[in-house]
């Protein structure tokens, strides 16, 4: 028995089965696939919450404001030379490492002679220096006072010159005031740099001597520098 599309098959001579053409083509129209749309459902994500910031206690640190370097008076302020006064005390000061964290007064030497005075009082650290004519070996000088206020330098204007002149070469754009210096050195208005780095070494050896035991350092500085001069010109 047959069924509409259904393959019939007959038997050959030779004992085959062949289908026919025609049922082969029902078979075929009859068994085309079906196709269906499906739709995919997704499940929704679930929402993150987000995680709660830590709080931590902030340590507090409380130190204290860093002082000034310099308070200067009422004088510096109104000077039309206080651009230059600070710009020389700040150079010179670079060498006096001694003076970090010291808060400095600084005035004006208003007396007739007098190139600059230091204080020696060690609470209250100033100098006083000329408004037109401040070199920087006098603001060397009157800082290393304050340094004798402390009782790192010996006392004594000639000791104060020496440990001035040892602190750089640089600094030594003039003749000390109270060291024996040859006449040719102080009828200039300063030395030269080979005078300058002269002086510098001389004094450096100096120094070293009197830590030595040597009692005379002052003396045989000035006479290192006199028989320097005397050779001729450096």
């Amino acid at each position: 028995m047959s069924f509409p599309g259904s393959l019939r098959t007959e038997t050959t001579p030779t004992g085959r089965a062949a289908g026919s053409i025609w049922n082969i083509g029902l078979a075929s129209a009859y068994c085309a696939p079906v196709r269906t749309s499906l739709a995919v459902v997704t499940k929704p994500r679930p929402l993150r919450r987000r995680a709660r910031p830590l709080v931590l206690e902030q340590l507090a640190f409380e130190l204290p404001p860093p002082s000034a370097r310099w308070s200067f008076s009422r004088l510096v302020l109104r000077s039309p030379h206080q651009a230059r006064i600070r710009e020389r005390i700040e150079f010179v000061r670079r060498f006096f490492p001694e003076l970090d964290g010291l808060t400095v007064r600084v005035g004006l030497a208003l007396k007739r002679g007098v190139l600059g005075w230091g204080s020696l009082d060690p609470d209250r650290p100033g100098i006083w220096v000329r408004p037109r004519r401040i070199e920087h070996f006098t603001i060397a000088h009157e800082l290393t006072h304050l340094l004798q206020a402390r009782e790192l330098v010996p006392r004594g204007e000639r000791a104060c010159d020496l440990w001035a002149l040892a602190r750089s070469s640089l600094l030594i754009d003039a003749a000390p005031g109270y060291l024996r210096m040859p006449r040719s050195l102080r009828r200039r208005s300063g030395p030269t740099p080979a005078e300058a780095s002269l002086l510098w070494n001389a004094a450096r050896r100096a120094i070293a001597a009197r830590e030595q035991g040597d009692r005379r350092y002052l003396l045989n500085f000035e006479r290192e520098i006199a028989d320097a001069f005397a050779r001729g010109p450096l």
